[in-house]
């Protein structure tokens, strides 16, 4: 059961619609183009893992997008996976572009 509907990040948000506002030809364009993308791929994965979570009982319960204050920090996992046995933590990734291997 998930707990509650993963939202957009701001930041992602925030980047996005800077994005609409910015001339193609300004120089920090391709540098934020590039961010938004990683970003959307990561949610977009993200989004993906919670569908795949709806396929589990009730005795399991999701939290997506888990924020937990640290002293004057945030600890943040994508999402935290409850039942009555154990926690788990599941960091998703969903890479966007090309990745090399160094042997």
């Amino acid at each position: 059961m998930v707990h509650k509907i993963r939202e957009i990040p701001i930041q992602l948000q925030k980047e996005d619609a800077l994005l609409r506002l910015l001339p193609h030809y300004h120089e920090k364009y391709p540098e934020i183009l590039r961010n938004t993308q990683k970003g959307w791929a990561g949610y977009n994965g993200e989004k993906e893992l919670d569908y795949h979570l709806t396929f589990l009982t009730d005795s399991f319960t999701a939290i997506p997008s888990m924020r937990i204050p640290m002293n004057d920090k945030f600890f943040q996992m994508d999402t935290l996976l409850l039942t009555p046995y154990f926690s788990l933590i599941i960091e998703s990734k969903n890479i966007f572009g090309i990745l090399h291997f160094d042997s």
